[in-house]
């Protein structure tokens, strides 16, 4: 018994061929450019930062000196430090394309990667 014939093996090449240039295409042909970082407090936006490269600084949150966040010049920023017993935020690392985030559950603190056009209060899939 034969599993695949030639023709099922070049349309299965030819699919994941595509796939993999969907995959090449969207990871890094997007733009990150106009991305704004929103920072939130226990689902309150506190501060809002433009990710502008060629900018390093750290900062932090007015009322939590003790959660330092780090903002690159190629655009990401990330959790420098933080008083949370498991460090899960700092680990997480840069973040910087439009759509990603991080958190310190502990602390309340969300980090969310946005692009300047999206409005605060856009409703996506995740929250219907």
């Amino acid at each position: 018994m034969k599993f695949c014939s030639k023709k099922d093996i070049i349309i299965i090449t030819g699919i994941l061929i595509v796939a993999l240039m969907g995959v090449v295409f969207v990871r890094f042909m997007e733009k990150n450019e106009n991305c704004v970082a929103r920072i939130y407090h226990n689902k309150e936006l506190v501060l809002e930062t433009v990710l502008v490269k060629g900018i390093h600084r750290t900062f932090n949150v007015p009322g939590y000196p003790e959660v330092v966040f780090e903002q690159f010049e190629d655009g990401t920023i990330c959790f420098q430090s933080s008083d949370c017993p498991d460090k899960v935020c700092v680990k997480s690392g840069r973040i910087g394309r439009n759509g990603e985030s991080a958190a310190c559950l502990p602390n309340g603190l969300i980090v969310s990667i946005r692009s300047r056009a999206d409005k605060e209060d856009t409703i996506d899939a995740v929250t219907g």
